[in-house]
């Protein structure tokens, strides 16, 4: 069985020294060295090679401590089956002297990621975690590998190809791909959805359906509420009883936060509109096109986005004073407002 303990490695914590660390760059945690992306050095240049050193010292400070150990390939193989986290029926395509040369493959390329960014964005989402989601179970030349297995379907020549380009960085799976492919417990290898909002009860009510059951189990989905009645619109001839189309997508952004696929799909939501459509007579002007909900970590909870094709558009932001963070067309009302 497994040893449940951290990975072998050498573990700098910060305040430590790490000998391969720059001397300005000792004692900082990977937060801290990311954040220095943010300001420049003495040359008035940005500090990539601080986000360089960020991604290494995840590794070191976090990820090396927090993955699990196996002495060899084949125990990690059959650990990972028969407590339900690889789909044996991958494996069962391939013999386990093919699986292990191409493991070799994957690992001599001896893949490191160029920003921290990259690092923090597989680990958080990508790879295999602990049923209790606080060790992790795969590196990422495992995920690629598993990946290409899956792809490949007993193709043994298709799977060292893959290996190789995904390896390489010349090809990437989409998300869904990437993310689920080999799993036991996993969504579809299914994205990039559009759906229409129709202007009535029923249409919404079944697109809200829609974007649970599409969010549960694959993701990518935008809509698009050009047909959505603006805010103030009249119905059955009663003036100013539309609600307009931020309380849709207000539904529409709670569906995809509860149905995450297991946590592993935090995505915003797109909305569109057209540039002709009068959308709102309130807080949107008729050339509003997208709207994005904001993290629920962050003050404002609506980011506005305005594009179109007019070069005389204006290019003006003011400030909201509900929130600083956030900023809209100077021809739109505050969207914490309305």
């Amino acid at each position: 069985m497994a040893s449940i303990h951290a990975a072998p490695g050498l573990s700098v914590e910060p305040g430590h020294e790490d000998p391969t660390c720059p001397e300005q760059y000792r004692g900082l945690g990977y937060h801290e060295l990311n954040a220095l992306l943010n300001l420049y050095d003495a040359n008035g240049q940005i500090q990539f090679q601080a986000d360089q050193q960020a991604a290494r010292q995840y590794f070191l400070q976090h990820v090396n401590n927090n993955t699990v150990f196996f002495h060899d390939l084949e125990e990690k193989l059959k650990y990972l089956v028969d407590h339900q986290y690889y789909e044996a029926e991958v494996l069962d395509k391939y013999s386990f002297e093919f699986v292990k040369k191409l493991s070799k493959i994957a690992y001599a390329h001896k893949f490191r990621f160029q920003t921290f960014l990259g690092a923090f964005k597989f680990y958080t989402s990508y790879t295999l975690k602990t049923f209790d989601g606080q060790r992790y179970l795969e590196r990422f030349e495992d995920r690629v590998v598993m990946v290409s297995l899956y792809l490949a379907d007993g193709d043994e020549a298709l799977a060292e190809q893959l290996v190789e380009e995904i390896i390489t960085g010349r090809f990437q799976p989409a998300t869904p791909t990437f993310l689920n492919a080999g799993k036991k417990q996993r969504g579809e290898l299914v994205s990039c959805f559009l759906l229409r909002f129709e202007d009535n009860m029923e249409s919404i009510g079944r697109n809200i359906n829609s974007a649970l059951q599409l969010s549960k189990r694959g993701g990518g989905v935008a809509f698009a509420l050009t047909n959505l009645r603006e805010s103030g619109a009249p119905i059955k001839k009663i003036e100013n009883q539309s609600s307009g189309v931020i309380p849709v997508m207000k539904l529409l952004e709670d569906s995809f936060s509860y149905a995450n696929q297991l946590g592993a799909r935090q995505v915003p939501v797109p909305c569109t509109c057209t540039p002709t459509t009068r959308t709102s007579t309130t807080s949107w002007t008729p050339n509003a096109r997208t709207l994005t909900r904001r993290s629920a970590s962050r003050p404002c909870p609506w980011a506005w986005s305005f594009r179109t094709s007019r070069s005389s558009w204006p290019r003006r932001t003011r400030t909201c004073t509900c929130s600083p963070r956030t900023t809209w067309s100077a021809s739109t009302a505050c969207p914490s407002r309305t």
